[in-house]
């Protein structure tokens, strides 16, 4: 398998809002204002409604340890914060930061209860056709492809666009995550290259482990047929 490169990581820090604040509160004026300069951001809440359950900031940037990235959006919510960078590893670092710089600028306090989630995208390109690994596939896409030629005199072949593994929704707990993964065709790029979108609740790295051990068993059991 080959890693094209990341398309995106998301990481939810789940926690109780009275066991980070400070005693005296946040004061949102210059909240909004210090993190707009702090990261740069380009876009910034509007708090003159005076509705503070959601604070989103766009497109900003953060510098830790010598290296310096982008953030595409933090959102500060009545019970959480969500932040969207290109992989989860920045998305993590630039949470990590803004609690320590909030705990010296605001008085904010570590959590005593805090839930990670992680979500992460990556296009990677596969050794070999999906087709060719999943047994009985192709076999399937055959039933189609005639049917197609009998139908309307075409001749091109079906193949797999989308596959989503998924657990079953009845049986997960309320506050359980979002547990699809989804491995999508990557749009105008020829089936022939093997490219896909692939997005699943795992941190960036691990994600791409999972996928390469995935494609692995699936030759492993071609191999056995």
């Amino acid at each position: 398998m080959k890693v094209i490169g990341p398309e995106g990581g998301r990481v939810i820090g789940l926690f109780a809002a009275e066991e980070i604040r400070s005693p005296a509160g946040l004061i949102a004026s210059d909240f909004v204002h210090a993190v707009k300069e702090r990261y740069k951001f380009q876009s910034i809440p509007d708090i003159t409604s005076g509705d503070l359950s959601n604070l989103s900031f766009k497109t900003g940037e953060a510098e830790i340890q010598g290296r310096r990235f982008a953030i595409r959006e933090f959102v500060l919510l009545t019970q959480g914060a969500v932040a969207d960078a290109l992989t989860t590893d920045d998305a993590e670092a630039f949470l990590r930061d803004l609690l320590e710089w909030g705990m010296q600028t605001f008085g904010w306090r570590e959590p005593i209860t805090l839930n990670i989630r992680y979500f992460s995208a990556v296009v990677v390109e596969f050794d070999e056709p999906i087709l060719d690994l999943l047994k009985g596939f192709r076999d399937v896409c055959g039933i189609f492809n005639a049917a197609l030629w009998n139908n309307y005199g075409l001749k091109q072949q079906y193949g797999v666009r989308n596959l989503t593994f998924s657990c079953d929704p009845a049986e997960l707990p309320s506050s359980a995550v979002a547990t699809d993964v989804g491995i999508q065709r990557r749009l105008e790029i020829p089936f022939s290259a093997n490219r896909f979108y692939c997005n699943g609740p795992f941190k960036s790295a691990e994600f791409i482990n999972l996928l390469e051990r995935a494609e692995a068993a699936l030759k492993a059991a071609k191999a056995g047929n």
